[in-house]
């Protein structure tokens, strides 16, 4: 140290001063030297980010190739399933397809047995009333009153009451109405069902009985008629109550063979074919009021049977329906 002059001392004892553009430099170094550790820092944290995102985003790929691989499988088992599906379709239709042909042959079939059974059916109709054209119906005899002869019984009551031969009367059968017993006493006795053996022989017997003012038995009034098939028996009984309602109202009428209505009114002449038919008819031309045309379907027993004719035959002689057409079957 040099001490000989007082402003070397000075010198020595006092720091230069900085300038200004010495502090400009120093704070540049600092903060570019700050930026380059904050750079350094932020690309650390970049290249960790960009490594963590690029790690997820493998994983997010593995995961959308593994489920595009499951999503391919399902597409595969779809179209086996469609393909299946398009399989049992076809077949389906096929079976479809021949059910309805076969429906076809069916309703035919069907459509054709119908009306062979309507023929036959109205066949056995004509043939079990042919096999009764020589058979007449006996209402009101009491039952037992026959005994065991009931052949002899039905001669001797025939050739008294209707003064004929009794050398005439040739019976086949005879046997009451196979319609269960009545077990009241107040109960209509069933019907006797009578065959000859000649149909002229039921023609005689009839006509002699239309001709008869009134037939009685033990104070019990009887009624003779041809004998129909239960079905004819159902719709006469019911034409029966008809007439009775037309006889009411002085209609006159009449029930031919085998079951249809013959109807006489201001010098015409109406037949219908079956009850409703009248029915209807009749009601429209005013004849059938309120419950008139309401007529209960009786049923074929000798019971219901016997009422109607009972109520028919209330202000009328005769037994049976004087008729042609009553007289000799449809041939």
């Amino acid at each position: 140290m040099n001490l000989r002059s007082g402003v070397t001392t000075q010198s020595l004892k006092t720091k230069p001063k900085r300038t200004k553009k010495d502090h400009v430099t120093n704070k540049c170094t600092m903060d570019v030297s700050n930026l380059e550790t904050s750079l350094k820092k932020m690309l650390t944290d970049f290249k960790e980010d960009l490594t963590k995102q690029i790690g997820e985003m493998h994983t997010d790929i593995g995961k959308i190739s593994s489920e595009t691989t499951r999503i391919r499988q399902d597409l595969k088992d779809i179209r086996q399933s469609l393909g299946e599906a398009q399989s049992h379709i076809e077949e389906a239709e096929q079976r479809i397809h021949q059910l309805e042909e076969r429906e076809c042959d069916t309703l035919h079939m069907l459509k054709q047995l119908s009306k062979d059974q309507k023929e036959m059916a109205e066949k056995l109709e004509y043939l079990e009333n042919k096999s009764r054209q020589f058979n007449i119906r006996i209402y009101g005899v009491k039952e037992g009153l026959e005994g065991e002869d009931a052949i002899g019984f039905i001669t001797s009551l025939l050739a008294e009451k209707l003064e004929i031969a009794p050398e005439i009367i040739q019976i086949a059968a005879a046997h009451r109405s196979l319609g269960p017993k009545p077990t009241r006493e107040d109960a209509a006795p069933r019907s006797l069902v009578v065959r000859f053996a000649q149909w002229n022989t039921r023609q005689k017997i009839l006509r002699a009985a239309w001709n008869k003012k009134e037939i009685t038995i033990e104070e019990r009034r009887i009624y003779l008629s041809p004998d129909f098939s239960n079905k004819i028996h159902k719709e006469r009984s019911r034409l029966f109550q008809l007439r009775k309602l037309l006889k009411q109202k002085n209609v006159n009428s009449h029930i031919i063979y085998p079951s249809r209505l013959k109807v006489f009114m201001e010098g015409n002449t109406t037949t219908y074919d079956s009850f409703e038919e009248a029915q209807s008819s009749l009601r429209d031309l005013g004849l059938l009021e309120g419950g008139d045309y309401a007529v209960r379907d009786t049923s074929v027993n000798a019971g219901s049977f016997e009422k109607v004719k009972t109520a028919r035959h209330s202000q009328q002689s005769g037994a049976a329906p004087r008729s042609s057409s009553d007289i000799r079957p449809k041939k």
